[in-house]
């Protein structure tokens, strides 16, 4: 076979055996200028992509690279250097940008989009959850797990079609508007400040889940026990172009005890129930035990120009429309046990925030925030705090 037509595992191994081959220094002395620009701000070698640059200190990137290489290529291991080093623990100074480089300190830094979205989910309890392709429930991760959202666009981090070296991480109209108005800061702090009370209730799970529909054609059979009504919804994806996608069930019945009762709309029977989407549609079950059903794309949604991946949902209590898929485990850090006490919440707050006490001025505000006892007030708090230089920057 010749060498070009090599099987895709047999070019990795040969590209893997080349990165670190003894010889080839560059690859670990990459991955340690990289880590140690992350935790420092500011790379041993600056840029970062020209690792052909003079080194501030060429025997700390050697032994570094060296000691890299020596215990396996562990990484966790390289952080553990890093970050229990003298250099790491020194109180934090300025002048990254001076010429010629002298090190005094790390540098301060702000926290990326991912550190930020989970310091925020740490501290309320709120996270966000990976849902899977198939039916089941999502389990709780953090934020790099997941795309991007308005928030962590707008504070730096990248779509991930797009290959980037460095982020642009300096404060923007865009970030500043977001934080203001946009509706993931809102809803994270809204959902939050009622699950660090205890206010928050349970969203309820759907009784059928298609998964992720795209030519296929899915059946529903489902129990009502007691359900006056159903709600049915209809949830994007990932579609490329979910406006022109028209999806639908076909053949709705509700089956009853003493046999089937035929769903009819204003005029005549159905033969599809064909929605928009995403949408929801509310039907009264007229007492019926069974809702049967098949849900499917119109193959006329099927060009590969909107590519439509579609969820069917049924739920027999009114859904909440970010929630339709119940996560289930552990979270990526122990939520927080609810509370009421002002006190306690005031003291969790900057405790976790920004490990300290507050002030006595700080705790006056904080506690007029809390004055009325409702989760309003404790969302403006959050807020407060999570905009301050104090918690966005690592100093």
């Amino acid at each position: 076979m010749p060498a070009n037509e090599a099987a895709l595992e047999v070019k990795r191994a040969a590209a893997a055996e080349l990165f670190t081959k003894p010889e080839n220094g560059r690859t670990p002395r990459t991955i340690v200028n990289r880590y140690w620009r992350v935790l420092f701000g500011r790379g041993l070698v600056e840029p970062a992509d020209d690792m052909d640059a003079e080194p501030w200190s060429a025997e700390i990137l050697d032994w570094l690279a060296a000691d890299f290489v020596t215990h396996g290529w562990d990484v966790k291991h390289l952080l553990r250097t890093l970050m229990t080093s003298r250099a790491y623990m020194a109180a934090s100074a300025a002048g990254a940008d001076a010429e010629p480089f002298v090190f005094r300190g790390p540098s301060p830094r702000r926290l990326s989009a991912e550190q930020f979205s989970d310091a925020v989910s740490a501290i309320t309890g709120e996270w966000r959850t990976l849902v899977p392709r198939g039916p089941g429930a999502a389990r709780y991760v953090r934020e790099w797990q997941l795309k991007s959202s308005p928030l962590t666009r707008a504070l730096g981090r990248p779509i991930r079609d797009q290959v980037i070296t460095d982020r642009v991480n300096n404060p923007t109209t865009l970030e500043a508007l977001e934080v203001v108005n946009g509706s993931t800061m809102a809803t994270s702090l809204w959902r939050g400040a009622r699950r660090m009370m205890g206010l928050l209730p349970e969203p309820p799970k759907p009784v059928f889940d298609s998964g992720v529909v795209n030519a296929q054609k899915v059946s529903c059979d489902v129990a009502l026990p007691g359900a006056k009504k159903v709600w049915l919804v209809v949830e994007d994806v990932d579609s490329y172009d979910p406006g022109r996608t028209r999806a639908g069930w076909a053949g709705i019945s509700f089956a009853a005890t003493n046999g089937a009762i035929a769903f009819k709309g204003d005029a005549q029977p159905l033969q599809a129930l064909m929605m928009k989407v995403p949408s929801m549609t509310v039907l009264d079950t007229k007492g019926a035990a069974r809702l049967t059903a098949t849900v499917g794309v119109d193959v006329e949604s099927l060009a590969s120009d909107i590519n439509p991946r579609i969820r069917f949902f049924v739920f027999t209590e009114e859904p909440v429309r970010d929630r339709l898929i119940a996560a289930e485990g552990d979270t990526p850090v122990a939520r927080p046990p609810a509370a009421s006490d002002t006190q306690k919440l005031i003291g969790r707050v900057y405790a976790h925030a920004l490990a300290r006490k507050p002030s006595a001025a700080e705790l006056a505000i904080a506690a007029e925030f809390l004055r009325a006892g409702k989760p309003e007030g404790l969302e403006d708090l959050l807020w407060s705090v999570f905009l301050s230089p104090e918690f966005q920057y690592v100093r």
